[in-house]
């Protein structure tokens, strides 16, 4: 079985991830209005970061770009022991590579929540992370992310016996996560 259930999918979801990240400005770049607009021209969600938390944010979608990739090699070569890992990548961090269980700490994985631990001076409640970020976020932004970082999860659980087919299905559903967040949500730098 080939990709033929999920190109088009991931093709769809690159597309989403290259418009969304187009649409930022680069960082330094700072919106001239008065007052900051909820709502972009598009229809989307404005969220306002720092410049490190813009810098924070395209890293992950770097990371996930790389890992949508491989994970759509590795369905193309039927590589079970890629597909897991490939997909764990993705997972919440602390959980990646079959390290339930094993976790790095909250705040300390690589993820979207990464410096957003409490205590020790590592969570925002102390100032540090990424300026308060996560707090600052809509609840949906947060389920979305959250949510495509289980199925990512469920996808590397399932790889070693669930038939190709399956997998495919469960990746391109995964990636319907994405292309909802990326046409909800498009970000500029806070003021």
């Amino acid at each position: 079985m080939r990709l033929k259930s999920v190109l088009p999918a991931s093709l769809a979801a690159l597309s989403a991830c290259a418009i969304a990240l187009a649409s930022m400005p680069a960082a330094g770049q700072a919106d001239t209005a008065q007052e900051q607009p909820a709502i972009a021209d598009d229809g989307r969600e404005i969220l306002y970061l720092t410049p490190a938390q813009r810098t924070h944010v395209r890293e992950e979608m770097r990371m996930f770009i790389t890992g949508v990739q491989a994970l759509t090699s590795a369905l193309a070569e039927e590589d079970r022991a890629a597909i897991a890992q490939a997909a764990s990548s993705m997972g919440r961090p602390g959980r990646m590579n079959g390290q339930m269980g094993q976790g790095r700490g909250h705040g300390q994985g690589n993820g979207m929540g990464r410096g957003m631990g409490h205590g020790g001076g590592q969570g925002m409640h102390q100032g540090q992370g990424m300026g308060g970020m996560m707090a600052s976020m809509p609840a949906p932004f947060h389920t979305l992310g959250r949510g495509t970082r289980i199925s990512f999860e469920e996808i590397a659980a399932m790889s070693d016996t669930a038939e190709m087919q399956d997998i495919q299905r469960a990746f391109a559903d995964t990636l319907q996560n994405c292309v909802t967040c990326h046409s909800s949500y498009t970000a500029r730098d806070a003021q």
